[in-house]
């Protein structure tokens, strides 16, 4: 991993800067209080959130601001990577979402995606998502000083629990804690297991009863058995007697209903004879009447007549209208003699009629009522002469209507006669069906009777008498067997229902065997075996932890008379000229040397042990060489030389540790606000 640039808003003293991280060994230098560990404080936000009462949002988030942000670029495995982390005021400062863009590719995530992204990224343990801080980041990236101080300072339990977590030796002491509350509940387990199985010899008993009971009633059902079936060959021999007399009943009634059915038969045999002869009179009496009839069309005669009587009335209508007319002016003519005659003065022109003038119209109109009466008449003459054809038509159509009718009666009488030959041949066919109907009935009937002289000597209610005994004989014998059966299948699933318990409690015992087995081993083996490993690993822990811490303690302080080692617990050792001295005597530098090498130490143990995560070719050193004499600054060149890792960034007010970095970064503080100058 390399870190490539951060960019600060509104974390801490920074409002809004972005520091680049060139190649190399990197210092980043300037006063206390300058914003040094502000950036580092920043990186370790931006990679996992917020520390529980480590690094809070307050702590963050830049006072009189209500929003902030961290952008941190770094390349991983050849991939460039930018994450930013959001943070914003509420009650009190607290994270909110941002983004991971890996190779161009973004997403929008929550505060936990980003960190679960990240621990992927890092590829560090997935436990540590849940913890508010990695002890891996913590102690092989960034150690604030403060802390590594701490540590060497801690209660030696407290110390080595520590350093357990950090190796991730603790599983093992956690494995042992869950053995010994397996076992306890292994035991538990047994113990309940036990008073579940303990009824076991009991429940045999019962099985070894109840299957004795069993087979002695099996063997009673096979006696009913053997009685069952000789009844019921008894009961098959009677039931055949007794179809053979229910048989002879049917037949006789058989033949009764077929005795009844010849009888109608030849009822209506005697009838179809007398409706033949009566048949055959009315056809010869229909002949004889018939005999004269000849066919004559009286249709086209009484439409001829009615269409000239259609046609005289026409001319009547005309000759009527005519007559209205010359009628109507002979009537105006009357009424203009009888007007002039009285009229004195003329109506139009008012001058005075004379007696002349009345003559002279008097005599036109006379002249005119002549002529139309002599019309009227000669009208009077057609339309009498007409109606007297009307009349004589009318005539004629009437006779040919009796004509008619007579003609229709005798055709019906024609229609009757054909019907009545139809009728006859019906009646013969019948007559046929019933005769050959009578020859089948009387051949059943002749076999009826065959069949009942073979079967008469039976006594029906006497056979039926004899099979209902047996029947209820064969009836009792089975119910009891039921009985028997129902029994035995009461004693069976009684049985199963043991045998299931008897099964569950031979598997509880298998179990109680198995939790033994399985209490034996974790007990005498596993954890054994855990203790072991454990020691071995602790073992080349310690060794490695203790040369490593050794040789960085040596390039740091050179003096013969200062010996300094690790204990079995991990607790440096310190020895002045041959006494064992406490860690409060030395002086400021000794105390930050000892931080520095048991840091570095601790740095590489995790390292080689966890080989995997991608962090282990960057470091962070926080005041490094606080209270260092100048031989001890010098003496710091070795440890950077020493180091050979691809990205050291040192925080440090000492100057002189500028002569021994490829790159310084110098922070200011001006009017409370941080920058790179």
């Amino acid at each position: 991993m390399k870190i490539e640039s951060i960019k600060l808003h509104n974390i801490r003293s920074f409002v809004d800067q972005e520091i680049n991280f060139p190649d190399g060994s990197i210092l980043l230098s300037g006063d206390i209080g300058s914003g040094k560990s502000s950036i580092l404080y920043a990186v370790e936000f931006a990679l996992f959130g917020l520390i529980k009462a480590e690094v809070t949002g307050n702590e963050l988030l830049r006072n009189g601001t209500d929003s902030g942000s961290v952008t941190l670029n770094f390349n991983i495995d050849g991939k460039k990577v930018e994450i930013k982390r959001n943070l914003k005021l509420s009650k009190t400062a607290v994270q909110d979402s941002g983004y991971i863009i890996i190779d161009g590719k973004k997403e929008e995530l929550t505060p936990n995606e980003l960190k679960q992204r990240i621990l992927e990224i890092l590829n560090y343990p997935m436990e540590f998502l849940t913890k508010s801080k990695s002890f891996i980041y913590r102690y092989t990236v960034y150690t604030p000083q403060e802390d590594m101080k701490k540590i060497l300072l801690e209660k030696r339990e407290e110390r080595i629990n520590t350093l357990r977590r950090i190796f991730g030796i603790d599983k093992y002491k956690r494995i042992e804690e869950n053995c010994r509350v397996l076992t306890t509940h292994l035991r538990e387990s047994r113990k309940r297991l036990e008073g579940k199985a303990e009824d076991l010899d009991k429940l045999e008993n019962n099985k070894i009863e109840l299957q004795s009971k069993r087979d002695s009633i099996r063997n009673n059902i096979n006696i009913l058995n053997q009685q069952i079936e000789k009844y019921q060959i008894k009961l098959q021999e009677n039931r055949k007697l007794l179809e053979d007399a229910e048989k002879l009943r049917k037949i006789s009634n058989q033949l009764e209903m077929l005795q009844r059915d010849i009888g109608y038969k030849k009822e209506k045999e005697a009838e179809n004879i007398n409706l033949a002869e009566k048949l055959k009179k009315d056809i010869e009496n229909l002949e004889k009447e018939l005999s004269s009839f000849k066919e004559e069309n009286y249709q086209d005669q009484t439409k001829d007549i009615k269409k000239t009587i259609s046609m005289l009335e026409n001319d009547l209508y005309e000759l009527n209208k005519k007559s209205s007319y010359i009628q109507a002016k002979k009537d105006n003519s009357k009424r203009i003699m009888d007007d002039i005659t009285k009229m004195s003065f003329c109506p139009l022109c008012k001058q005075e009629v004379t007696s002349d003038h009345k003559h002279n119209i008097a005599g036109q109109e006379n002249i005119n009522i002549s002529m139309l009466e002599n019309e009227i008449m000669k009208f009077s003459n057609d339309i009498n002469e007409i109606k007297g054809k009307i009349e004589s038509e009318t005539k004629k159509l009437d006779e040919i209507i009796i004509k008619q009718r007579e003609y229709d009666l005798t055709h019906m009488k024609r229609i009757n006669l054909d019907e009545k030959k139809s009728r006859i041949d019906e009646v013969n066919k019948l007559m046929k069906q019933v005769k050959d109907e009578l020859n089948d009935l009387a051949i059943l009937e002749s076999n009826l009777k065959k069949d009942i002289e073979i079967i008469k000597f039976i006594d029906h209610e006497k056979i039926k008498s004899q099979f209902e005994e047996l029947f209820n004989q064969l009836r009792k014998l089975e119910v009891e067997r039921a009985g028997l059966e129902n029994e035995v299948k009461n004693i069976v699933d009684n049985l199963n229902k043991i045998q299931e318990g008897i099964d569950e409690k031979i598997r509880i015992k298998h179990e109680i065997e198995r939790i033994n087995e399985l209490n034996n081993w974790l007990n005498e083996s596993f954890l054994n075996l855990m203790r072991i490993i454990e020691r071995k690993i602790m073992l080349k822990v310690y060794h490695d932890f203790n040369n490593l811490f050794q040789k960085w303690f040596n390039i740091l302080v050179d003096t013969e008379e200062l010996e300094i080692k690790l204990d079995e617990e991990f607790t440096p050792k310190i020895i002045q000229n041959g006494y064992d001295i406490d860690y409060g005597f030395l002086s400021g530098g000794e105390k930050t040397a000892a931080a520095l090498a048991y840091r570095l130490a601790l740095n590489q143990v995790i390292n080689n042990i966890i080989t995997n995560i991608n962090t282990n070719d960057i470091i962070i050193l926080d005041e490094p060489t606080d209270g260092f004499s100048e031989q001890q600054l010098e003496r710091m060149r070795l440890v950077l030389d020493e180091l050979k890792i691809n990205q050291i960034i040192i925080v440090s007010h000492e100057a002189k540790i500028e002569s021994f970095v490829d790159n310084v970064i110098r922070l200011k503080k001006e009017n409370h606000i941080s920058h790179v100058t």
